[in-house]
């Protein structure tokens, strides 16, 4: 078992984390006030690795204030072979700003993709808006 256990380590440690080429797409739907959703990261070339939480930034014409806040869980390392994704759930409430034009996913490793956007959950009052981001898993 120590055996497997430390090759494993080694494997994960010589894998590079996952940047360009990957593929990023966003599926969400409205839910009481807010929107709920799934990050989707599908690696499109070498094998590579995923560790943490994707950053969701909102890009509109009048901006407010986000704050982001991790969900609940332990974020693990994914790895992806060429062809797997790995997949983040996030919820989004009480937007109060402009029109939003597209959402800026974040991968660790550096790789930042718009998205274009137009569904922003509903302004429910003062204050900020929320987006709280799951840590990414195998689907």
């Amino acid at each position: 078992m120590v055996v497997v256990t430390l090759l494993a380590a080694v494997a994960l440690a010589v894998t590079p984390a996952c940047s360009r080429p990957v593929h990023v797409s966003l599926s969400v739907q409205g839910a009481a006030g807010s929107r709920i959703g799934v990050i989707t990261v599908r690696n499109t070339g070498a094998r590579c690795t995923l560790r943490g939480r994707p950053t969701v930034r909102v890009k509109a014409r009048r901006q407010a204030k986000v704050q982001t806040s991790a969900r609940p869980g332990v974020p693990r390392t994914v790895v992806l072979p060429y062809g797997h994704a790995a997949v983040a759930e996030f919820r989004w409430s009480n937007w109060c700003g402009g029109r939003v034009t597209s959402l800026a996913i974040g991968i660790p490793g550096g790789t930042i993709v718009q998205i274009p956007f137009r569904e922003a959950p509903p302004c429910l009052g003062p204050g900020p808006s929320h987006i709280e981001i799951g840590a990414f898993t195998a689907p």
